[in-house]
């Protein structure tokens, strides 16, 4: 909706002068507008949301997995966008999982810490998942920063209908997929935003295929 200034009569403007006024007023207020839509938009999106990620962070703590102890969820700093899972059995006879269970033996953390970060327009678009401990090397599905190298994480892979306890159980099988040689159980030297610019990198210059639901 515009508005136009009302000018008092006693002055008077050149035409070219009182368009121009017109004119930005318009611009003005159509941006106004869009900014209030944007907003109202963002709004719902994150209303959306919420009651999902609230919804599934509820149920995903009555599933089998998480009852009998193969992952854990809990939410960092009261943050519903913000999850940390820690894995602490993957495919029995892996290599994975057997280095897990001997870093328990030695009393280190025996478990491998996931990172998931939601955006407001979830679940139309994907998390963000990365692993932050520990170091996983030479494993054909890990890249550098930890980030998962898997078209179900894209926004082409992704689909709506997919809740928290699939996407773990199915990146626990990710990660004993493809050529593993080692653990390193220091605490790792990259960020948030080394993984994130490494993942939008690869989503781009990869062709990534599909993890084997099978």
């Amino acid at each position: 909706m515009s508005q136009f200034i009302k000018l008092p009569s006693s002055i008077r403007m050149p035409p070219v002068i009182a368009l121009s006024v017109i004119l930005l007023v318009l611009v003005v207020s159509t941006s106004m507008a869009q900014a209030t839509r944007d907003q109202e938009g963002k709004r719902s999106g994150s209303t959306r949301a919420s009651k999902r990620l609230m919804k599934e962070y509820r149920e995903v703590q009555e599933t089998d997995s998480y009852k009998n102890g193969v992952f854990t969820v809990e939410l960092v700093d009261d943050n519903i966008y913000k999850w940390h899972v820690k894995l602490y059995r993957l495919a029995e006879n892996s290599a994975i999982n057997r280095d897990l269970q001997k870093a328990k033996e030695r009393g280190e953390k025996g478990h491998i810490l996931l990172e998931i970060l939601y955006g407001d327009n979830y679940p139309l678009s994907p998390p963000f998942v990365r692993v932050v401990y520990p170091n996983i090397y030479s494993s054909a599905m890990i890249g550098h920063g930890g980030i998962f190298c898997s078209q179900l994480l894209t926004e082409k892979g992704w689909s709506s209908s997919y809740t928290i306890e699939p996407l773990i159980l199915q990146l626990s099988a990710t990660l004993v997929e493809g050529v593993y040689h080692s653990i390193d159980f220091k605490e790792p030297n990259y960020t948030y935003e080394q993984a994130q610019r490494r993942f939008k990198f690869l989503e781009i210059n990869e062709r990534w295929s599909m993890p084997d639901t099978s």
